[in-house]
């Protein structure tokens, strides 16, 4: 079944969340469908609780074992609003969240190496964590005892999402007892659902699960693409285009970069996917691990746009980035701000086109990426109101970033800061902050 699963008309809960509402639909639907009482319900991977209180909804006061780690993450101060220490035990809000719906969980605090079954039959094993080959083997091999064939469904959150990549790769290994049964889609919105499941057929084999996990980095280019191919096919197309650039992550990994480079050239992106690379783009834990992926993506990018504005007769640069700019207006800001780099590239002394690019910074919040290019301009005017409000939250953000202990995002913040001015007092005032930080992790 391949849908957004709104008929299944689940109750409003208001728990933060990291699901989108056609996932919520599903695990509303899949418990009041598939729990009938006849093996446990498992979560693995609660966080605080909104999966949870869908799938106890369908189970109408019946049992629940929840298994999470509960140690709180910087990140979730500002996707939940709550603001707790990095590492702090945040069991207490999920089991508070808990009650405020009437759900009746099992608690398990502990983290993946502690998980223990006692080999009962499990009905539905709901996954969210283990997003690594390794992880995810050891979770169903840990399960696996309780796995009844032809009534045992497993729930995976983001097989969908490409750089975890590592789900479907794992599950394609233990192809032959399980058979893909529901993917969770978005139907006439932008939202991006990553939920599918699986109905085990036949006991796991779990000697495959070690064999995937053991080898799988040093497959051949042959086999990863072959692999990929078969993965993919019985999606519905909406799906492969949020998988696709999974095979170029996965191809790199293995070591074949020229191979990952050409397999991104061959990936179309629609709008969606599109902000989602950018997002990525910017995140320096993704652009370290591939970077001649993001690299190579950008230079294509910049390709793009020099193939819109050339003509035969090979125009001035001025009637060039007009062209350019004609294209951009009829983007996103995430997409109108790397339009107007592009630009700014061809006539930096564009004043429009600098308050433009401002203000789709301020939009997109990126801030920081249009800071950098008007420092390569030297354009960088800190007595300009509008300038210096990029330079002020770009100091946000790296203060935000020492706050939250992300040493590499505060240095970056703190390079742009410091090449547009390296004597302003709050270029000043950060230098101890971050000289201490550096003594620390050395």
């Amino acid at each position: 079944m391949v849908s957004d699963f709104a008929v299944a008309n689940p109750p409003t809960i208001d728990i933060p969340a990291m699901i989108c509402q056609p996932e919520k639909n599903f695990y509303y639907w899949l418990t009041s469908n598939h729990a009938t009482g006849a093996g446990a319900v498992v979560e693995l991977g609660t966080w605080l609780g909104s999966s949870t209180a869908y799938l106890s909804a369908g189970l109408h006061g019946r049992q629940m074992h929840c298994y999470d780690g509960f140690v709180w993450s910087a990140q979730y101060n500002w996707k939940s609003g709550i603001k707790l220490e990095s590492g702090a035990d945040f069991s207490h809000i999920f089991l508070d969240n808990m009650k405020k719906c009437g759900a009746n969980v099992v608690v398990h605090q502990s983290n993946i190496d502690g998980f223990t079954w006692d080999g009962s039959p499990i009905e539905l094993l709901v996954i969210d964590m283990g997003k690594v080959a390794g992880e995810l083997a050891t979770l169903l091999t840990i399960f696996a005892p309780g796995f009844v064939p032809g009534q045992t469904r497993i729930s995976l959150q983001d097989y969908q999402y490409f750089p975890g990549y590592q789900i479907s790769i794992v599950m394609d290994a233990i192809r032959a007892s399980v058979e893909l049964e529901n993917v969770v889609v978005a139907v006439n919105s932008n939202l991006q659902p990553n939920t599918v499941s699986f109905l085990v057929t036949k006991p796991i084999d779990t000697a495959a699960l070690a064999e995937v996990v053991d080898t799988f980095k040093s497959w051949s280019v042959k086999r990863i693409r072959s692999t990929w191919a078969r993965i993919v096919e019985p999606l519905p197309e909406q799906a492969r285009a949020r998988m696709a650039p999974g095979l170029a992550f996965f191809l790199y990994d293995a070591g074949h970069a020229e191979a990952a480079v050409e397999a991104l050239a061959e990936t179309s992106m629609d709008r969606l996917m599109l902000k989602r690379w950018k997002r990525m783009a910017d995140n320096q834990d993704f652009s370290r691990r591939y970077p001649e992926l993001f690299t190579s993506w950008a230079e294509a990018q910049t390709r793009k746009v020099h193939v819109v504005t050339p003509s035969a007769k090979a125009p001035k640069p001025l009637g060039a980035a007009r062209k350019v700019v004609s294209v951009v207006r009829q983007l996103d800001p995430s997409e109108q701000l790397d339009g107007l780099i592009a630009h700014l590239a061809i006539t930096p002394q564009d004043a429009a086109a600098r308050e433009r690019l401002i203000s789709a910074a301020f939009i997109a919040r990126q801030e920081q990426k249009a800071l950098d290019c008007l420092i390569r301009h030297d354009l960088a005017d800190l007595s300009a109101p509008r300038i210096e409000s990029l330079f002020k939250r770009v100091y946000m953000a790296c203060k935000e970033a020492l706050n939250a202990g992300d040493r590499d995002r505060a240095l970056s913040c703190f390079q742009t800061l410091a090449r547009a001015d390296e004597q302003h007092p709050w270029v000043r005032a950060l230098r101890p902050s971050l000289s201490e930080r550096a003594v620390s992790a050395a």
